[in-house]
């Protein structure tokens, strides 16, 4: 009779909770569930990369391991065999309620603001990739005014990475070659094709990226390649003319079609060098080949939330190789929300793998 009076009681209780009430019950017991920390005995073979991968499913989470453990990591390139390494639990992912009177519309939620960037110390020296160094009047001084960091084209042409459960944001479709008894599925540059647009077409004039997906990097997410820019000629109903401008890889019809990236490079711009900069990864690579050469474009994990900008610069740092430390360098060509695309500008051997760290060394101004 105790017992029942007591479970009774307890039903009572739980059912006089206000809504918010039991929302902070469920919340503080999901994160007691999910903030448990484990740890993980480093054995041969292991890295950040495949830590994240095997603890929390996914790549991207490598950071929540190095920033666990920092006292004991200082390169996240570098971990021995024997490390006991703390693995934080996953935090608690409740979703924020808001109990609102019958009939009123919730108040719209405020953006996150962007991470700041602090100002490392620079020392304002031309960037290595360069061909020609600056003088103090001249030549050299008419080499640095014509140079441009990244070009406009480098940086629509640069492919771009979409992460596991994204989707490209596409605008339209190339439909067809728009000349009567042509008939061909590559068109080339000069060519006219009929565009095909989800809503009306945007204004004659505007110009648009044709990509496509070429490649799924495991856990990672899919890679976005451009084939070119068209410019649109006339515009009607759903459809639009227009002139293929840029060919960057083999056009073909039913090729998606986007907005292009911006871009506001000047010349005479270049990066300029910083003391200690943040680390990113290398999520994976646009290309095929199993040794990335110079000109190969890697994928980063740090994006334009994070301060990265087209033009900057960075770098593999082998402390053991003495006074030349640096065994590869990579530059910015384009940038999302959450990624960054970056060439392979300098090598010393097949030192660009997945799952490596690089620190930004120079950073546009």
């Amino acid at each position: 009779m105790v017992r029942s009076a007591t479970a009774l009681a307890a039903v009572m209780i739980l059912a006089g909770f206000t809504p918010v009430q039991q929302v902070a019950a469920q919340t503080e017991q999901a994160a007691t569930q999910t903030q448990q920390v484990a740890t993980h005995t480093v054995v041969p073979g292991d890295c950040l990369w495949n830590l994240a991968k095997t603890y929390y499913g996914s790549p991207w989470e490598w950071r929540r391991i190095w920033n666990a453990n920092k006292s004991q990591i200082s390169d996240p390139n570098l971990i021995f065999p024997g490390w006991i390494l703390t693995i934080p639990g996953k935090e608690a992912e409740v979703q924020k309620v808001t109990v609102q009177p019958a009939g009123e519309a919730p108040p719209p939620e405020k953006p996150a603001p962007l991470p700041s960037v602090s100002e490392p110390s620079m020392a304002h020296q031309p960037t290595v990739f360069r061909e020609k160094q600056p003088g103090t009047g001249g030549a050299g001084a008419s080499a640095v005014a014509a140079h441009f960091a990244v070009t406009r084209d480098e940086v629509y042409g640069a492919p771009w990475l979409l992460r596991t459960g994204r989707e490209p944001r596409i605008v339209g479709t190339l439909e067809a070659l728009a000349e009567a008894g042509r008939h061909t599925p590559y068109p080339g540059v000069l060519e006219k094709v009929l565009l095909r647009f989800q809503g009306a077409p945007p204004a004659v004039g505007t110009s648009l990226r044709l990509f496509r997906i070429t490649k799924t990097i495991p856990q990672v997410g899919d890679v976005a390649t451009p084939t070119g820019v068209v410019r649109i000629l006339t515009a009607e109903g759903d459809s639009a003319v227009a002139l293929i401008t840029q060919q960057y890889q083999r056009i073909q019809i039913k090729d998606m079609l986007g907005t292009l990236p911006s871009y506001s490079l000047k010349l005479g711009e270049y990066p300029q060098a910083v003391s200690r900069g943040p680390e990113a990864m290398i999520m994976g690579f646009a290309g095929t080949a199993v040794v990335k050469p110079v000109g190969s474009v890697a994928f980063l994990d740090q994006g334009s939330d994070d301060g990265v900008s087209v033009g900057d610069e960075y770098e593999l740092v082998n402390p053991s190789l003495g006074s030349h430390p640096v065994e590869g360098r990579l530059q910015v060509v384009s940038v999302t929300a959450d990624g960054a695309s970056a060439r392979i500008v300098q090598i010393t051997g097949a030192v660009f793998r997945q799952g490596v760290a690089v620190r930004l060394s120079r950073k546009m101004r």
